[in-house]
């Protein structure tokens, strides 16, 4: 069958394929990733509740959130407000404090959590060494055996761990 688009038509059609490839392609991953930790995200005691496995969670400007069925756009939403969250607090809590210090005021010291090895496993670190988005973006076009053993190779040498290769501390 062929249908004649409009150019803005065509573009309407492509990019909503694109959305559907990457919304399968993030689909696949987490389950591989679920799939590796042993999770059962079907756990029946209500949200939150993964089978007493291991999990991988981001925190959000207003809490952990449990899915039943996560996105690639709610993993992205949630790492842009993993970074927001860090600069905020650093602008206010770290200058704030540092301020205070310098001036002589009396005050508690506030102690924060530091999100930085989160925005870092996943957006990769300074100075070039890529985090897990960027690993994904260069295997994706290797055979599926080849693919794991790289992608694999690739977070060993960034993030260290697991006798694989060598960045030092895992985060």
């Amino acid at each position: 069958i062929v249908c004649p688009l409009t150019a803005q038509q065509a573009t309407d059609v492509r990019d909503a394929l694109a959305r559907a490839i990457y919304s399968a392609l993030f689909e696949w991953i987490v389950a591989r990733v679920n799939a590796t930790l042993n999770v059962d995200a079907s756990g029946s005691g209500g949200s939150g509740d993964f089978g007493g496995g291991r999990t991988i969670g981001l925190l959000d400007i207003y809490g952990f959130e449990c899915f039943e069925h996560n996105s690639l756009e709610q993993l992205l939403i949630n790492l842009a407000n993993e970074r927001l969250q860090r600069h905020f607090n650093q602008q206010v809590i770290e200058l704030v404090q540092a301020e205070y210090l310098a001036e002589g005021i009396e005050w508690t010291q506030i102690e924060w959590r530091d999100n930085a090895e989160v925005v870092e496993l996943i957006d990769g670190r300074p100075h070039g060494r890529p985090g897990i988005l960027a690993a994904l973006s260069d295997t994706w076009r290797l055979s599926e055996a080849a693919a794991d053993a790289h992608l694999l190779a690739e977070l060993h040498q960034s993030f260290g761990g697991g006798g694989g290769g060598g960045g030092g501390g895992g985060v």
